[in-house]
């Protein structure tokens, strides 16, 4: 009895592997295109890019998907203060990071000034439903940085979005279309 409960028990992976193009997609994703095409505006000159979906780790403690322009890659990163997902794209990156379950408002907005690494922090436009502050950094005139803090379930979180700033007209408009089309609750 004890060989056979053996052999029908699950594995479990505890790393978590977004889903990619060859990897089978588990019946309960719910089956959208692996890529897409779209228009981003670089440098204001439309141009036709094909975007490849993400999808959130599965055990992620919010669920999303969303598409990365080309050239974009996703990292996960863990700590003991929080989950993260890093995409990068050369010299820049978006941080998203999720606060450990129970983290509260301010704490969460402390954090997030921290990550933001700047004595001078000013408020900017809050641009999506989920987003209840957004903050930049003029410190470096080389560098922006901005962090957009969000809430969604009960859970704070926050994007840390870096780049050198003659990154502007090519990478500004990379993680509006990657924030555009997150799809919250969603693999």
């Amino acid at each position: 009895m004890l060989v056979l409960m053996l052999s029908c028990g699950e594995q479990h992976n505890d790393r978590q592997q977004p889903h990619t193009a060859d990897q089978p997609v588990p019946a309960t994703v719910a089956s959208v295109p692996d890529s897409i095409q779209d228009t981003l505006l670089i440098e204001g000159m439309p141009e036709a890019v094909t975007l490849s979906l993400y999808r959130s780790p599965e055990n992620w403690p919010l669920q999303f998907r969303t598409y990365l322009p080309p050239e974009m890659e996703a990292e996960t990163i863990s700590s003991g203060e929080g989950g993260a997902i890093q995409f990068s794209f050369y010299m820049a990156r978006i941080l998203f990071f999720t606060f450990p379950e129970g983290t509260n408002r301010s704490r969460a907005q402390k954090t997030a000034y921290t990550a933001l690494g700047s004595a001078s922090v000013d408020p900017c436009d809050n641009e999506w439903e989920w987003q209840w502050g957004c903050y930049y950094s003029g410190n470096n005139p080389k560098q922006v940085s901005r962090i957009l803090m969000g809430e969604k379930e009960g859970r704070y979180f926050y994007f840390l979005i870096q780049y050198p700033a003659e990154y502007g007209d090519g990478f500004g408009p990379r993680y509006q279309l990657l924030l555009d089309k997150w799809e919250w609750g969603k693999r």
